[in-house]
């Protein structure tokens, strides 16, 4: 899909999910962050993305990017961080 449309916030998305699971974490984050340059105002991304650096242990890239995820409508990140004692923000 990639190779048909290299733009395809879904191709990178589903990827980045499946790196993810397969605990390939600094793999997932570099598709999410190609999801977040070709749309910067991607919710999901910035939510999933902070899920990826909070196994990696980034808790402070993690709290970014839910809260910014939060911030363009996504906070189920932030709110388990913060019922989890994660994210203080």
């Amino acid at each position: 899909m990639l190779q048909i449309d290299p733009n395809s916030i879904s191709a990178y998305t589903n990827r980045g999910i499946a790196y993810a699971k397969l605990g390939q974490q600094q793999r997932a984050i570099q598709d999410y962050n190609q999801v977040l340059r070709i749309n910067p105002n991607n919710a999901h991304a910035y939510n999933i993305r902070g899920f990826a650096n909070y196994f990696l242990k980034e808790l402070g890239r993690a709290c970014k990017d839910w809260q910014k995820a939060c911030e363009l409508g996504v906070c189920s990140g932030l709110s388990w961080a913060k019922k989890e004692g994660h994210c203080q923000l």
